[in-house]
């Protein structure tokens, strides 16, 4: 039986195709916001000293944001040879904007190739990255959803780490999933219950909440959050998909940051 996904926002997003353990789903087309291209003036990059790092000639460090790996030394070579390739026709640009700068000193910025093609993007889709742990902001929604849609891409294609297993979609109900904290993870299951204890709402991922996967959504002033276009009891039964840092808690745990963080199945969830 087909499935659809969808990111749980208020804003339109694509429903892309992906693979996981229940089926493989074609991609299908949905109004996406625009993304537009880092246009900063170009530079010329002098070095790639890590994974999603670019030293550019004037000294600047760059960080691209959106895009991570799973765990720090996993698929670093892969990593670094892709975006050596990807950079090394000619100079990048920078996006738009005031300088955000991380604890070591990176700029955080979207970054565009010589032609305009979106360098995390293309990480993406090859397999060599995937969506977050580095926030963008509010404003740059729209590229994020665009990244979301490179990753389903190479999830179903099993491009690049996804081959190998060094990226993984996790079962909510995996016995071994706690094992395995640290990681920037990929969970999958039922919610089978929505609680609340003060402003956190938790997301249970079985009926014995100590022992099973959870997933948490923080409130602001005791209201659930605007922005994820759907309410939590309308969670309650439903597949879904999440991600972040995985804590060894309880069976597991992942605080849920924004609304892309929880892919719900059945399509889209709008307000």
């Amino acid at each position: 039986m087909s499935r659809l996904w969808g990111v749980v926002v208020a804003m339109p997003v694509l429903a892309t195709g992906v693979a996981t353990g229940l089926a493989t789903v074609p991609a299908v087309s949905a109004p996406v916001a625009t993304c537009s291209p880092a246009a900063g003036p170009a530079v010329a990059v002098a070095a790639v000293p890590a994974p999603f790092e670019l030293l550019l000639a004037d000294g600047t460090r760059v960080r691209i944001a959106g895009i991570g790996l799973a765990a720090a030394g996993e698929g670093n070579a892969f990593s670094e040879v892709t975006l050596r390739a990807l950079v090394a026709p000619g100079p990048v640009r920078l996006g738009a904007g005031l300088p955000r700068l991380d604890r070591y000193g990176r700029r955080v910025t979207r970054v565009a190739t010589a032609t305009g093609a979106d360098v995390g993007e293309r990480l993406v889709a090859a397999g060599a990255a995937l969506v977050g742990p580095s926030p963008f902001t509010e404003a740059e929604g729209p590229c994020r959803a665009r990244l979301l849609a490179a990753e389903a891409s190479a999830r179903a294609a099993g491009a690049g780490l996804w081959a190998d297993g060094t990226f993984t979609v996790d079962a909510a109900d995996d016995p071994l999933l706690e094992a395995r904290a640290g990681r920037y993870a990929l969970v999958e299951g039922r919610i089978a219950g929505v609680g609340k204890a003060g402003r956190t709402r938790y997301l249970n991922f079985g009926r014995r909440w100590s022992l099973d996967f959870t997933a948490t959504i923080a409130e602001s002033d005791g209201a659930w959050p605007r922005g994820w276009g759907i309410g939590p009891t309308a969670l309650d039964g439903t597949r879904v998909r999440v991600r972040g840092w995985l804590e060894a808690d309880d069976g597991g745990l992942v605080r849920l940051g924004r609304p892309e963080d929880l892919e719900r199945q059945g399509g889209l969830a709008q307000r």
